[in-house]
């Protein structure tokens, strides 16, 4: 298993490089060879990825599947985690260090919605910034002041399942904006708006989540 995952990581760890020299061995390795280890003396090169999408083996899509992203994040934690290197050389222990941030960052990224939507505009150079319609404004607040004045845990439920039925409608509406058509995505713009508004939903489902006990979590 272990060395399923590092042969992944040898396709998607690569350098923009015509070439690059193992730390260790020395040996100059092509750009179309560059791999995660070094294939000569098997120890862990400093490589790059292109992006996270190529580095979980996903399409550069918003529409991933959650469960292959943590599959692949768990398989690659047991490959490169740094306390695999705690008697390695110093720079095995800093390689590991870089890749497994990397990693986690990676994961932490593409697991939310909406860093994964911004990330996404991000990677077609588009702005991740965009205003709210008032009435949308209007509405954000009129729930917040519900949830301050709620007296029941019943009322508290009541909002959290209209906040979840408004932020997966505008989900589904960031997904169709972020489709992907060659180097462009549908509507930047109103993917940008979408994603604006699900900041505010998600703070609407922190205010509540401090208010509801845990057992209704």
């Amino acid at each position: 298993m272990l060395q399923f995952y590092k042969s992944r990581f040898a396709r998607f760890f690569v350098h923009d490089c015509k070439q690059t020299c193992c730390w260790n061995c020395h040996k100059m390795i092509k750009h179309k060879d560059c791999e995660f280890f070094c294939k000569n003396c098997n120890k862990l090169l400093p490589t790059e990825y292109d992006n996270y999408f190529s580095l979980f083996d996903l399409p550069k899509d918003y529409d991933i599947d959650p469960s292959k992203l943590l599959k692949t994040y768990k398989g690659y934690q047991r490959q490169i985690h740094p306390d695999r290197f705690f008697q390695a050389s110093k720079n095995e222990i800093s390689n590991a260090d870089h890749v497994s941030s990397c990693v986690n960052q990676g994961y932490k990224t593409l697991s939310d919605p909406v860093k994964r939507g911004e990330y996404m505009l991000q990677l077609f150079k588009f702005d991740t910034k965009a205003d709210v319609p008032p009435d949308f404004l209007m509405k954000v607040l009129d729930i917040h002041e519900q949830i301050d004045s709620a007296s029941e845990s019943s009322d508290l439920v009541k909002l959290m399942a209209e906040n979840q039925k408004d932020f997966r409608e505008e989900n589904a509406k960031l997904k169709e904006s972020l489709r992907v058509d060659g180097d462009k995505v549908a509507d930047p713009h109103a993917a940008a708006e979408s994603l604006a508004k699900m900041k505010y939903l998600s703070r609407i489902r922190d205010a509540i989540r401090e208010k509801l006990p845990v057992d209704l979590l």
